[in-house]
């Protein structure tokens, strides 16, 4: 049997391989929601839902990172986000949201049947998850929603820019009720996720993130999350809910990780150094971060670094240029032709021109400046471009060189 048919057995509770297989549910048997996880039904104007609660304890250890929200510093994380108001901001108004779906197509005949919710209080980290037993309380999960999601400041996502806060608004406007994510700071994790490891890893899925940035391995409980709509649809069937706590299983450990990823994130960009001083790409990620920021000598202390651990070719030449760009913005002219001219010893004539330019117009040095553009036409010739850009940086050499013999012939007869 292939592995997405094994998979889908193990949803249903049908256990594969030497172990016993357990007996299948009997057609037109229901088995309720809170038959099969502990919660409780919470009552709002609009009718009830099905609520599930867990609270981990503050040291409770996902992976390689604590849960604990001790010392966990968000300043350069919310600047980064563009709200440094939130930096006084206390931990306990970040409220963490993953949903689950009716499908990823969108559109607004897909609804959300489960909103996983975490946040910190003082008894740990507390995980909220809404179910709908039926299509007809979606009013009351919205309702339930809004009252909880306006006691936070922050709604904190994954992927949520594009889907789950979209997705909730849509359902807001169909139900004639208003949306509190129009008044809440959303943070996207993902957003930073790309930044950072976009050099290094090929998926920055949350769940690619779980094992290759937080060591953590779900549980044989886990469901894919393409199998999911199909659970959900059927157990509105059958009302046989068995399959769903997986489900429920899978949105837990979303939030969970979405809660211990924050962290990470904020650790790196406040200490980059202390947290991750072997990963060169990921440091050069976080030094364009802090470029952007205008945090200038932070970047450059992790730009010579990461040069100093060694980088594929392609990505210690590019830093080598950004690290060059900000010594020539200050005018620290000696170290931007240290960092060109080691550029230029792998063929780099975008390396050679900046040589070319600085003995022009700052040093003045004539005869300099064309011995360098001389080296750039070289290196030029040797470089593999597409043709519209060989045509535009070849009429580019040849004006520059045609400019400095010119000025260098009215030199020689001046002197």
């Amino acid at each position: 049997m292939d592995e997405p048919f094994l998979q889908k057995l193990r949803a249903l509770g049908v256990e594969v391989g030497t172990k016993s297989v357990a007996p299948p549910v009997k057609h037109g048997t229901s088995l309720p929601i809170d038959h099969v996880m502990d919660g409780r039904e919470l009552t709002t104007q609009y009718g009830s839902i099905f609520i599930s609660e867990q609270l981990y304890p503050i040291n409770h250890q996902h992976g390689n990172t604590s849960l604990s929200n001790k010392s966990l510093n968000l300043n350069t994380f919310f600047v980064w986000a563009g709200n440094s108001g939130l930096t006084q901001t206390s931990l306990e108004n970040l409220l963490f949201l993953d949903t689950e779906t009716s499908g990823l197509s969108g559109g607004t005949g897909t609804f959300a049947f489960m909103v996983g919710l975490g946040y910190w209080d003082p008894s740990g980290f507390k995980i909220i998850q809404l179910f709908l037993r039926d299509l007809s309380e979606e009013p009351a999960l919205l309702a339930s929603l809004i009252e909880i999601a306006s006691s936070f400041a922050v709604v904190v996502t994954f992927n949520g820019k594009s889907f789950d806060i979209p997705l909730l608004n849509t359902r807001y406007v169909m139900n004639g009720l208003s949306s509190p994510f129009k008044e809440i700071f959303h943070i996207d994790l993902l957003m930073l996720s790309r930044r950072i490891w976009r050099n290094r890893l090929a998926s920055r899925a949350l769940g690619s993130l779980e094992t290759e940035i937080l060591s953590f391995a779900r549980s044989e409980e886990e469901i894919p999350g393409w199998l999911i709509p199909d659970l959900y649809f059927d157990y509105l069937k059958t009302r046989n809910a068995y399959p769903l706590k997986g489900v429920f299983y899978h949105n837990n450990k979303d939030v969970l990780s979405m809660a211990v990823l924050l962290r990470h994130l904020a650790d790196l960009l406040e200490n980059p150094l202390e947290y991750n001083p072997k990963e060169g790409l990921d440091l050069i990620a976080i030094a364009q971060i802090f470029e952007n920021l205008n945090r200038l000598e932070d970047a450059v202390h992790l730009y010579e670094f990461s040069l100093g651990l060694g980088l594929p070719r392609h990505f210690f030449i590019q830093t080598l240029y950004r690290y060059a760009n900000i010594r020539k913005k200050s005018q620290a002219w000696n170290a931007a032709i240290q960092l060109w001219t080691q550029a230029s010893q792998y063929g780099e004539f975008g390396a050679c021109i900046e040589i070319a330019k600085f003995h022009e117009h700052k040093s003045k040095n004539i005869e300099e400046a064309l011995a360098w553009t001389n080296k750039a036409i070289i290196c030029f010739q040797q470089a593999m471009l597409p043709p519209y850009i060989r045509r535009q940086k070849n009429i580019e050499l040849e004006g520059r060189l045609k400019r400095l013999q010119t000025k260098l012939k009215k030199e020689s007869k001046n002197g």
